[in-house]
């Protein structure tokens, strides 16, 4: 497996066609999926792996494709990706992931983050954000252990205003 580069137990690359089942899998997991506001059909998923794809092109990083380095395994994405929605950060670059649920536990999302955070200064990243539904407190440790620091709540445009979903919580780490 041919990997841009490497963590400690990740490996991080551009999405390939075999990538598509296992992401669509991920996708329709109520408990992947909690705290989206709907799972998502292959062709959605399709859709994201291509966006990805493209954001690669042109700029190159994205929501990466990410393996476990033992066994070349695709475990879901994580990586950085420039955000252009109707936010009140934007522009900016966001972290994000979205493992299987047999990959929960094991420390991998915060170990891809923090290499993320690593390669970011090398695209010319000064500042990463990354937000999530304001009761996703996973997602929110995640946040805390890679150094990130809380910097408000907002309303995401793109969830409807009655979802419990619609409160986001920010955060923020300046790297250079």
């Amino acid at each position: 497996m041919s990997y841009l580069f490497k963590s400690e137990r990740l490996g991080f690359r551009n999405w390939v066609a075999n990538d598509l089942a296992p992401f669509a899998a991920m996708n329709v997991d109520p408990s992947v999926m909690e705290f989206f506001p709907e799972l998502l059909t292959d062709k959605e998923s399709q859709t994201l792996i291509d966006n990805c794809k493209t954001h690669f092109d042109d700029h190159g990083f994205t929501f990466f494709a990410t393996c476990e380095l033992e066994n070349n395994q695709f475990i879901g994405l994580i990586g950085l990706k420039r955000v252009l929605k109707n936010l009140h950060i934007d522009p900016t670059v966001e972290i994000g992931w979205r493992l299987g649920f047999s990959f929960w536990g094991k420390g991998y999302a915060t170990e891809g983050a923090l290499a993320m955070l690593r390669i970011a200064p090398s695209f010319g990243i000064k500042t990463v954000h990354s937000f999530t539904a304001a009761i996703n407190s996973r997602s929110e440790n995640i946040m805390i252990k890679c150094g990130m620091n809380h910097v408000g709540y907002f309303e995401h445009p793109m969830v409807d205003k009655d979802s419990k979903l619609r409160p986001h919580t920010l955060y923020k780490i300046d790297l250079i």
